[in-house]
């Protein structure tokens, strides 16, 4: 098991696809609502999807949320340009492909995910970065949004006690008859971790400035173990803070930080 992931999405300035369907835009992928989806045509055997960060930017973590009707089959292959080799991707650094899906197990709704993390040897800065999603088969190509980031990766895990639960918006009541009164609403997985032996120079660098750049109105991504396994779809949440939100200075050099999130993947 290697150590959490939090990743602060980066702002893109724009996005495009090599295929976009009738009725969709591929600037859908840089919003929040997942149900906006980007989405290609059918009959296809490769879709790309660039992305234009405006400028150099550090990252080394990519996630593809929301892509329903994603099939093993599917690869995925990632090419880096700075912005001095521009957008024709000429001299680019490009990745290894690899399969699309994160797990082999998809995720209860259906809403699969995708994850690429930087091998060694992958450029640490890029402006440019282009997704080629191949063997498809013919199948259309659907995509809720596109996280890009620097991820943050403490020196010491999240404590035991981690809590997996779900955030139910409906509502079930009785009449005097003792008949449902049933109100349907959304389910919404959440997860609250603790990391109870923080570094002080990892909360000042790292951890409490995500926290005042995320507060509870901007969403991160957060993955409880990134090592390649069938259930990594589920242990990947993007979604928004909630309840208390900082960091406590628990003893001298020593911190502890809780992380309660409600996904909206």
């Amino acid at each position: 098991m290697t150590n959490a992931m939090i990743i602060e999405p980066l702002a893109m300035s724009s996005i495009s696809a090599s295929n976009t369907a009738s009725g969709y835009d591929a600037g859908y992928l840089d919003n929040d609502f997942i149900g906006v989806v980007w989405r290609s045509e059918s009959g296809l055997s490769s879709v790309t999807v660039t992305v234009d960060m405006g400028s150099d930017v550090a990252f080394d973590t990519a996630c593809l949320i929301g892509c329903v009707g994603a099939q093993a089959g599917w690869t995925l292959q990632v090419k880096i340009a700075a912005a001095a080799q521009g957008s024709g991707f000429a001299g680019a650094w490009t990745g290894s492909t690899e399969a699309f899906l994160a797990g082999t197990v998809s995720p209860r709704n259906g809403r699969c995910k995708a994850l690429w993390m930087a091998p060694s040897g992958a450029p640490a800065v890029g402006r440019y970065i282009r997704f080629t999603i191949a063997s498809l088969s013919g199948m259309p190509v659907t995509i809720g949004r596109i996280v890009i980031g620097q991820k943050i990766q403490l020196a010491r895990n999240f404590s035991f006690g981690a809590a997996l639960g779900v955030n139910a918006l409906g509502n079930v009541d009785f009449s005097v008859n003792g008949v449902p009164l049933r109100r349907r609403g959304s389910k919404m997985r959440a997860i609250g971790i603790s990391f109870g032996h923080v570094h002080r120079d990892e909360v000042e660098d790292k951890v409490q400035p995500l926290l005042e750049a995320s507060g509870n109105d901007t969403p991160v991504m957060v993955i409880t173990d990134p090592d390649a396994h069938a259930q990594r779809q589920s242990r990947m949440y993007f979604g928004f803070l909630v309840g208390n939100i900082g960091t406590v200075w628990a003893r001298p050099n020593g911190f502890q930080a809780q992380i309660n999130l409600v996904a909206i993947d």
